[in-house]
């Protein structure tokens, strides 16, 4: 069997057990981070449950985050010996008494508040943690109920506050931030991607350039309105608060439009359903 047909961007050479995988085949990232290995998904489920026994820990994490591998497996990796693995399989497990049950340890509730599976009731109870990243998770997964993020808006962290404006459906607060002397507030909201194309026209009219930045990378954003954003330079009118816009911002307005919308392409398909 070839690497290339269990893993997606795999080579040419065979594999086999126990490890069923070529390390020195990934990249390493500049952190020292190897880019993990992704299984095809089209690998089938008897494969799958060999792959599982590999004493390769990403090879363990791969199957966890394939879309077709069985909550059992899934559900068998959370008593993993290695810490990472274990946390992937709490991301991705769907079992809402594990979910429950882990909520209630300190160390786990960011990974049970990541888990796209996580019932509402403990969604709501991590709303409230005393822990800021746990809160902001439980804000971007996608299975919080709509009023704990309005509730959000108007959390004590500010990074949470911000985030909760980026993520709300409620056109009224949508409205209020958009028309906020807060030029944070109105930043974050032009990236909302429920943001109704006749409130990205009054962003567009913004004095702040990284408003309208926002705005034209919005999709929600009309074309027309879009291709004219685009053609301002960086920078252009903008506001005292920043006196220039540095090499990182210029970075990233660039991740922003073309790299962040290719993670969330490539974004393993179980932790998004």
């Amino acid at each position: 069997m070839l690497c290339r047909e269990v893993y997606q961007g795999g080579c040419d050479r065979p594999i086999e057990g126990p490890g069923w995988l070529h390390p020195e085949h990934w990249p390493v990232l500049p952190d020292d981070r190897p880019i993990l290995p992704s299984l095809r998904h089209d690998v089938p489920d008897h494969l799958i449950r060999t792959l599982v026994r590999s004493p390769e820990p990403y090879v363990r994490r791969a199957v966890i985050t394939a879309p077709q591998t069985a909550d059992d497996v899934v559900d068998a990796l959370l008593d993993d010996p290695r810490e990472d693995v274990r946390t992937t399989a709490l991301h991705t497990t769907r079992s809402a008494d594990t979910l429950r049950s882990a909520a209630g340890d300190p160390r786990l509730r960011f990974a049970v508040a990541c888990n796209p599976h996580c019932p509402p009731d403990v969604l709501e109870r991590l709303s409230r943690d005393n822990d800021p990243d746990v809160r902001n998770r439980v804000v971007i997964n996608p299975a919080t109920p709509d009023h704990l993020i309005d509730a959000a808006t108007r959390d004590r962290h500010l990074f949470v506050r911000w985030w909760a404006l980026r993520q709300t459906r409620n056109a009224r607060i949508i409205d209020r931030a958009a028309r906020s002397s807060d030029p944070d507030e109105r930043e974050w909201v032009a990236s909302n991607p429920h943001c109704s194309p006749e409130t990205l026209l009054v962003l567009a009219a913004d004095p702040d350039w990284q408003v309208r930045r926002k705005v034209a990378s919005n999709e929600n954003c009309p074309g027309d309105l879009r291709a004219r954003l685009i053609g301002e330079p960086i920078g252009a009118h903008r506001p005292a608060r920043y006196p220039s816009p540095t090499p990182s911002q210029r970075a990233g307005a660039l991740v922003e439009r073309f790299v962040w919308p290719l993670i969330l392409r490539l974004w393993p398909e179980r932790d998004r359903d």
